[in-house]
């Protein structure tokens, strides 16, 4: 009969395999240099995660909560939680926990990928988010999907500028931009 797994174990090699993962990246990573990365075994990893797909749908979960947790933390309107969420997630490890994400969304099928459902619920997830808080704020729900969806692809794009080109000052002035033009299309009836 096996062992039963440590839940405070498997949380903490969780804890490891997000923060290395979001060094390192996906691609090429295999359990086997993972493990060695978190001093365990291949077996060990297995045993609390059943596979590397698995683990790493895992630490893409853990990143994403930890995200929409700092937003739905947020109090205020949606443009001040955007200008919020922009000044308390853009630093390194946060970036690189973006840059995780985006690397998971953008692998394709030929590289050993995660399954659709998996790399389009990163942003679902989200766009639901996103949609919540407009639809409390009065917005209907057929403008506030489409809003949604065109606010996260803005974050989005502009998270992705600020880790291609390191231009800080220019990215922090369009985000300002957008928040602002945010506030201007929300207060019109």
């Amino acid at each position: 009969m096996a062992r039963p797994a440590d839940p405070q174990r498997r949380e903490a090699l969780l804890d490891d395999a997000v923060k290395f993962l979001s060094r390192s990246g996906l691609g090429n990573v295999s359990m086997r240099t993972l493990a060695a990365a978190l001093d365990v075994t291949a077996p060990t990893l297995l045993y609390h995660f059943e596979s590397k797909e698995k683990l790493i749908i895992e630490v893409l979960d853990a990143v994403e909560a930890e995200e929409l947790a700092a937003v739905e933390d947020n109090c205020g309107d949606l443009a001040s939680k955007l200008k919020r969420y922009w000044l308390e997630r853009t630093g390194p490890d946060d970036l690189e926990r973006f840059r995780l994400q985006i690397e998971a969304v953008c692998l394709s099928a030929a590289e050993d990928a995660l399954p659709a459902p998996v790399r389009a619920r990163i942003c679902t997830n989200w766009v639901d988010a996103i949609q919540k808080d407009l639809e409390s704020m009065g917005v209907s729900k057929d403008k506030s999907r489409s809003y949604a969806t065109i606010l996260h692809a803005t974050q989005a794009g502009l998270l992705t500028d600020l880790l291609a080109t390191g231009d800080r000052k220019r990215v922090d002035q369009a985000q300002a931009v957008f928040a602002d033009l945010l506030e201007l299309i929300l207060d019109q009836p």
